[in-house]
C-alpha cells in the first residue's frame, strides 16, 4: 500500500511539473506545500458555507484557538501535535454542542468561556515547557507539511465531500430554523454533533496552512464572498470552494515572491475577493433594482 501511494504521489508530481512549470508551485521545496494547499482549501469553502449561514463564526473561532492547546498537549505528551489538535478540537466541539443543548447559558457565553480557558491552558503548557517553535502553530508554516499531512488531508476531503453531499440541505434547514427541521423529521441533535466534529477536523487540518490566529477567517471569508456571488444555496457552496481555492493558490504564489507568511497572505487575498464580491452584489442590486 505504501508503495502504491508513493507511486501515485510521484505520478501526480510529474503531471503538475508538466502542467504548471512555475517555481512557486512545483519547485523542489514548494511542490508538496502546493499540493497540500490545493487539497485543504476546498474544505474551508465547503464547511464555511454552513458556518456562515448558521451564524457559527464565533464557535469556529473558539475551535481554532483550541488547536493551540491541542498542540501544546501533544508536545507535552510527546505525541504527534496534528493528531492531538484534531482530538482536542473534536472533544471541545462536542462538549460545547452538548452544553448548548443541555444548558440554559447562552451559546456565545459558552463559546467565550471555552475559548479563553483553552487558550490560557495552552499558554501555561507552552511557557512551562519553553517550546521554541510556537510561531509555527500561531501563523502556520506550510513549508513543514509532510506527505502524511497530504494523505490525511486528501482522505478528509473525500469524507467531508461525501458528508456535505448527503447532509448539506438538512444543515441549511437547521441553520435557518431548527424547529422547522424537527417538524420535517430531521434529527437535529445528530446533525449538530456531526457538523461540530467536521468543523473541528477541517479547522485542525488547516492549521499548518493558515495558523491558529487566522484559520477561522479561512472558513468565513470565502463563504461570505461566495454568498455575494451566489444565485442559489447550492451555488453558494461552489462559489465558496472556488474562492477558497483561488485564495489559497494565489496567496501561496504571492507569499513565495514577496517572502511573506503564507497563511496571512491567503487570508488577505480572500479578503480582497470578498470586497470585490461586495462591489459585484451592490452593482447587481442597482442594475436589477435590488432583486440580487
Amino acid at each position: 500500500m505504501e508503495g502504491l501511494l508513493e507511486g501515485i504521489y510521484s505520478a501526480v508530481s510529474e503531471l503538475l511539473k508538466t502542467v504548471l512549470p512555475f517555481e512557486w508551485a512545483t519547485g523542489d521545496f514548494t511542490l508538496l506545500p502546493f499540493m497540500v494547499c490545493v487539497v485543504t482549501m476546498p474544505l474551508t469553502g465547503m464547511v464555511g458555507t454552513v458556518v456562515v449561514n448558521a451564524r457559527m463564526s464565533f464557535f469556529t473561532s473558539a475551535i481554532a484557538h483550541s488547536a493551540f492547546t491541542g498542540a501544546a498537549v501533544g508536545i507535552l505528551m510527546s505525541v504527534n501535535p496534528t493528531w492531538a489538535m484534531v482530538l482536542f478540537g473534536c472533544a471541545l466541539a462536542l462538549l460545547i454542542t452538548f452544553l448548548q443543548r443541555r444548558s440554559e447559558v447562552a451559546l456565545d457565553s459558552l463559546v467565550g468561556v471555552a475559548q479563553t480557558l483553552t487558550v490560557a491552558l495552552g499558554l501555561v503548557i507552552i511557557t512551562a515547557i519553553e517550546y521554541p517553535y510556537i510561531n509555527r502553530f500561531l501563523f502556520g508554516d506550510i513549508s513543514y507539511a509532510t506527505k502524511s499531512d497530504l494523505g490525511l488531508a486528501f482522505l478528509m476531503l473525500l469524507v467531508v465531500t461525501a458528508f456535505m453531499y448527503f447532509c448539506y440541505n438538512n444543515l441549511l434547514m437547521i441553520g435557518l430554523s431548527s424547529s422547522m427541521a424537527k417538524a420535517w423529521g430531521v434529527k437535529v441533535w445528530l446533525y449538530e454533533y456531526l457538523f461540530s466534529v467536521v468543523v473541528a477536523v477541517v479547522v485542525m487540518m488547516n492549521i499548518t496552512v493558515i495558523g491558529v490566529l487566522l484559520v477561522a477567517a479561512a472558513l468565513i471569508v470565502p463563504a461570505a464572498g461566495g454568498r455575494n456571488f451566489a444565485w442559489s444555496a447550492g451555488s453558494m457552496m461552489w462559489m465558496s470552494v472556488l474562492i477558497a481555492l483561488v485564495s489559497g493558490v494565489a496567496g501561496l504564489a504571492i507569499s513565495y515572491y514577496v517572502e511573506s507568511a503564507t497563511g496571512p497572505t491567503i487570508v488577505l487575498v480572500a479578503g480582497a475577493i470578498f470586497m470585490l464580491s461586495g462591489a459585484y452584489r451592490f452593482a447587481m442590486g442597482r442594475l436589477f433594482g435590488g432583486r440580487c
